[in-house]
């Protein structure tokens, strides 16, 4: 039942995010010229574009990545890895075997795809990092990494829970987890978050840890966390995916007293902080178009051969809370075409 009341809503917020970012994809190749010769701002820029997965995020990236290139013409060869460590290193070899200029990247695995960012970076091509990037990326030669300082991002949604529980004289909440450990950022933000939220609860209690970051397979992850577990006071998810999943299977389980502290926010994630009642009491917000503005502008420095002053780049982020509905709806006017 649970899948069959969500899915619709669902399919239809990825297709239309989907369609939003191939559409900005196909603008900005379509600015470039014909043809050009590598470091020449009059010339077109062929470079690389790998994303994770079609969830709002990577279209803020894209559009940032927009932004950023401004009156460039740039030609964008983009792909879609979806998580899929083969996939990421088929278009990577091809990138390569094409010569593109440069190639900006959030890497599928902090180990696994090291072979294929090496060989980028063997090949003469820089690689600019954006969201999460390889381990000791630096060192191999990755021109930079532009993100959002992970652990803090935890600890805020860690700190929001301790103090909500506190508020609710509740000095030893049970606590769900929803994770995507397999990227190193989504690691670092649960440890980010436990951290905090002991800090203020040390008798908080983590009953269940589980994976889930895709909308539909969370809710069912958490729908089975909530039923193993009725005294489960709150889900904490580590992505807007699982965000989405953990406020429906809530919704869906009408048993359930638990609320979500949640990560990430699009349209839909800001809307559950409006609803009532409160299952969703607070998410964070990365600034991926910023991050995707900064990592091609880095891109085409790297192309004409400037340094960077810093190799990680750490774009702020904000906390939202159902109970501030004024930043809230601030943030959905802000961004009215659906894009975080």
């Amino acid at each position: 039942m649970l899948r069959s009341r969500m899915l619709p809503g669902f399919l239809v917020h990825r297709h239309v995010v989907f369609v939003t970012l191939l559409s900005l994809l196909l603008i900005l190749a379509a600015c470039g010229t014909s043809s050009g010769s590598s470091g020449s701002s009059s010339a077109q820029l062929r470079i690389g574009a790998l994303y994770l997965d079609q969830q709002g995020f990577y279209g803020g990236i894209a559009k940032g990545i927009k932004d950023g290139a401004g009156s460039n013409h740039i030609n964008l060869i983009a792909a879609n890895s979806a998580s899929d460590a083969s996939k990421e290193a088929s278009f990577m070899s091809t990138l390569v075997t094409d010569h593109v200029q440069a190639i900006i990247m959030s890497p599928v695995s902090a180990t696994g795809s090291a072979v294929s960012v090496k060989s980028a970076i063997q090949a003469g091509i820089p690689v600019v990092c954006y969201n999460s990037c390889i381990d000791n990326a630096q060192s191999v030669g990755v021109y930079a990494n532009v993100t959002t300082d992970q652990t803090q991002f935890g600890a805020a949604t860690g700190t929001e829970a301790g103090n909500y529980f506190k508020n609710q004289g509740i000095m030893d909440p049970k606590i769900g987890i929803l994770n995507c450990d397999i990227y190193e950022a989504c690691a670092q933000r649960k440890a980010g978050f436990k951290q905090a939220l002991l800090s203020v609860l040390p008798n908080a209690q983590f009953v269940i840890d589980q994976q889930g970051f895709d909308p539909d397979k969370a809710a069912t992850v958490a729908t089975a966390e909530l039923t193993a577990h009725p005294d489960l006071n709150a889900i904490w998810t580590a992505n807007e995916g699982g965000t989405i999943g953990a406020v429906n299977a809530v919704k869906s389980t009408p048993s359930s007293h638990a609320v979500v502290f949640g990560s990430d926010i699009d349209t839909q994630i800001a809307q559950f902080l409006l609803n009532s009642p409160k299952v969703l009491i607070a998410t964070n917000a990365q600034n991926p178009q910023e991050m995707g503005k900064q990592a091609i502008q880095i891109a085409m420095d790297a192309i004409n051969h400037k340094a960077v002053e810093n190799f990680t780049i750490y774009v702020p982020f904000k906390v939202y809370t159902s109970s501030d509905p004024t930043a809230v709806n601030s943030w959905l006017q802000q961004h009215t075409d659906g894009l975080p």
